[in-house]
């Protein structure tokens, strides 16, 4: 029961947060901007995904969302993706983020211990832990994985769109 309760707090939590924010020559968004599901890849057309970024005026956008780390140059823009902590698609094993300093963009991974992460969510009440442990702990999805992944998630969101 602890983790429904901790689960809806957390949501209510992140519904209240801006869907992206400015900070000097930055735009930071999980997704794209003023949308948090939305799913692109550096593989699709760059004129689509200008309308995706279309109104932002910094010269770099640092998202999420797509669990890996890339860079993306557009006509006065570069797209970042931080990559992700817990649930990398990579082919090396590790936490993936992004350190910025001084408009200087640093890609990082961060090993940790696999054996004691696994015994800590081993413990919890997190109701997907044994999902989470085997696809995120004991193996890594691959950047080929992951983009098989992206591709369809693209697709279907095509799909919908379609359908309205």
């Amino acid at each position: 029961m602890f983790w429904v309760v901790t689960l809806i707090m957390q949501s209510r939590f992140l519904r209240n947060l801006l869907p992206s924010i400015s900070i000097g020559n930055y735009f930071f968004c999980h997704a794209v901007k003023n949308d948090n599901t939305t799913v692109f890849s550096p593989q699709q057309n760059k004129a689509y995904i200008e309308t995706l970024f279309k109104g932002v005026q910094e010269s770099y956008i640092i998202c999420g969302h797509t669990h890996i780390q890339f860079e993306l140059s557009l006509p006065n823009k570069k797209i970042i993706n931080a990559g992700s902590i817990g649930m990398p698609f990579s082919n090396q094993f590790g936490a993936q983020w992004l350190w910025l300093d001084d408009n200087r963009i640093e890609y990082k991974r961060t090993i940790f211990n696999q054996q004691a992460a696994i015994q800590l969510i081993s413990q919890t009440e997190y109701p997907f832990k044994n999902e989470f442990i085997a696809n995120n702990l004991r193996s890594t999805i691959s950047l080929s994985q992951g983009y098989s992944i992206l591709n369809t998630l693209i697709r279907a969101q095509n799909a919908q769109h379609d359908l309205s």
